[in-house]
């Protein structure tokens, strides 16, 4: 019940009845306290209203509650982005791909940070690299062959800048 309750809070909310959606949401957490992705909904409700804070607050206890979902350090790594609080922002990706070793975007986010603090560069080639070799296909990959081509063309590697940019561009005409 307290699972169809969270549903239902999320179909409000992507019918964009953020009352609604809070109301069903916070009936599911009254039912079973840890229902899976009820923080999570209710962090991207808060978001939906610009309340950063209450954002934060709900990422962070359903991490609390179930530290392996992976989406939920990454929107909270995300949040962190644009509060401009990078060494969070850092920390979070990190969550995200250490509680989902699988999670390419993460990988790609995260290499994209380093390169964007200009700093750790072998690092970022090693996660921009690892990102694509977990999710060559994902929707992201061009990001990932983005930041590899910046990478190298800032390391001193012009060839390999020039072909990372060319599979990312490949791969987004698909």
């Amino acid at each position: 019940m307290a699972a169809a309750r969270n549903a239902l809070g999320v179909v409000a909310l992507n019918e964009g009845d953020l009352n609604g959606a809070e109301r069903e949401i916070r009936a599911a957490l009254q039912m079973k306290p840890d229902v899976r992705l009820a923080h999570f909904n209710l962090a991207l409700l808060a978001e939906k209203r610009n309340d950063a804070a209450t954002a934060e607050r709900e990422y962070q206890q359903e991490l609390t509650d179930h530290p392996n979902n992976f989406k939920a350090a990454f929107n909270l790594a995300r949040l962190y982005e644009s509060l401009g609080r990078r060494a969070d922002q850092e920390a979070a990706y990190r969550k995200s791909i250490e509680a989902d070793p699988q999670f390419g975007e993460g990988y790609f986010y995260l290499a994209k940070l380093l390169l964007d603090e200009g700093q750790r560069f072998d690092e970022a080639i090693t996660l921009a690299k690892k990102g694509l070799e977990v999710a060559p296909q994902s929707e992201y990959a061009p990001l990932g062959h983005y930041v590899l081509a910046d990478l190298y063309s800032r390391t001193g590697r012009p060839a390999d800048a020039a072909a990372e940019a060319a599979r990312g561009r490949q791969l987004e005409k698909r």
